[in-house]
């Protein structure tokens, strides 16, 4: 692979030089693809903000550290929420057998770009450059009140 037309990787591999403690961790890719996009392929501005995010402004690094601290501190908010505002769809999640964080996991770690068009994980990219990890806590909320209803009516069998 020719690494010099490879913006993405190029930006992952100076960040994982730049703090070797993280490295690289799947999902990331997601994230630095992002910043990559909005800035038109700007290897210097996307590694930047991919270190600010990391770091000072929203402190992403943890959530990608081997520990995963930062997933299961957002894993934990979704939960309070779920069992303060949302029993009836906190029990069903439960009944389901695959802890909260497993689920969340994909979405948090690839900033929903896993899940969503493009310009819609632009617009969460902007969303967690504003309010940090509030809008990823925000945005799955919004996505299980809005399921709740079809997510409910799935039977047994996983059958609606």
């Amino acid at each position: 692979m020719d690494s010099g037309k490879n913006p993405l990787y190029n930006v992952l591999v100076a960040f994982s030089k730049h703090m070797p403690e993280i490295g690289y961790c799947q999902g990331m890719n997601y994230l630095a693809g992002l910043i990559l996009v909005g800035v038109d392929f700007d290897e210097v501005t996307a590694f930047t903000i991919l270190d600010k995010l990391m770091n000072e402004r929203a402190q992403m690094a943890s959530l990608y550290e081997g520990q995963l601290v930062k997933l299961y501190r957002l894993s934990d908010a979704v939960y309070s929420w779920l069992l303060q505002e949302e029993p009836e769809l906190e029990e069903f999640l439960s009944e389901q057998g695959v802890p909260l964080t497993t689920l969340l996991a994909g979405p948090f770690m690839a900033i929903f770009a896993n899940i969503v068009d493009i310009d819609t994980a632009l617009h969460v990219l902007d969303r967690l450059v504003l309010q940090k990890e509030d809008a990823l806590i925000n945005i799955i909320k919004q996505v299980l009140s809005f399921m709740k209803l079809k997510m409910l009516k799935i039977d047994d069998s996983g059958m609606l």
